[in-house]
């Protein structure tokens, strides 16, 4: 099942359904770094990871040993006290677990041992630029904020930063009425009561409980 909050809104609270709350996303937009291709590294370090990694050396062996990612396509084990030469035997026999995760250990290893490994200097890493020193400023700087609490009763997703899934409704009993209906979890209306009336204290603090399955 989806994850679904209820939420105390104004009765009146007219937010289009399934659209992200405006508190919960900032408006003042970054762009994609135009320097690094979207990798966060320098020019240098994007070479290596451009030649790909059809052979370890020990260091880099050394470096997946320490966060234990050395791992065989069958078994999620980390290989014991592994040597590039069964390494690399492995790796070209397809056996080697190769993720995001070891790609990223492999480069900065392999970028550190030639003494280049380093963020692109436009973006710092981050992968993302403003289009002005106001814009960014403005980002930073911007806070969350929860939808106005009122009196009547709604459904949230929290799949996305969180949207409405539901009108508001005066009651709990309304509200149950409608997610049987027409949410997709496939929970009955007393099924729905009894999720809702469970979290029933902490509703007045606004947003009580995901309910997951």
């Amino acid at each position: 099942m989806a994850h679904r909050t209820l939420k105390r809104v104004p009765l009146d609270f007219d937010w289009p359904l399934g659209q992200e709350w405006e508190g919960y996303v900032n408006p003042h937009k970054t762009l994609d770094c135009p320097s690094c291709d979207m990798t966060g590294y320098n020019e240098a370090t994007r070479g290596i990871a451009s030649k790909g990694f059809d052979e370890f050396t020990q260091d880099e062996v050394d470096a997946l040993a320490k966060v234990e990612r050395l791992r065989s396509n069958d078994t999620d084990t980390p290989l014991e006290n592994p040597t590039a030469e069964k390494v690399n035997v492995l790796h070209k026999a397809g056996l080697i677990k190769i993720d995001e995760m070891v790609r990223y250990v492999l480069l900065k290893a392999r970028a550190e041992r030639f003494g280049v490994y380093g963020y692109c200097p436009e973006c710092d890493g981050s992968r993302e630029v403003f289009e002005d020193e106001e814009t960014k400023r403005l980002h930073h700087s911007w806070k969350e904020y929860e939808p106005p609490i009122g009196e009547g009763w709604q459904l949230w997703e929290t799949v996305s930063d969180g949207s409405p899934l539901s009108p508001a409704f005066a009651s709990v009993e309304e509200l149950a009425d409608w997610s049987a209906k027409n949410d997709s979890s496939g929970l009955n209306r007393e099924q729905w009561l009894e999720l809702f009336r469970e979290g029933k204290e902490a509703v007045e603090a606004s947003s009580i409980m995901s309910l997951s399955k």
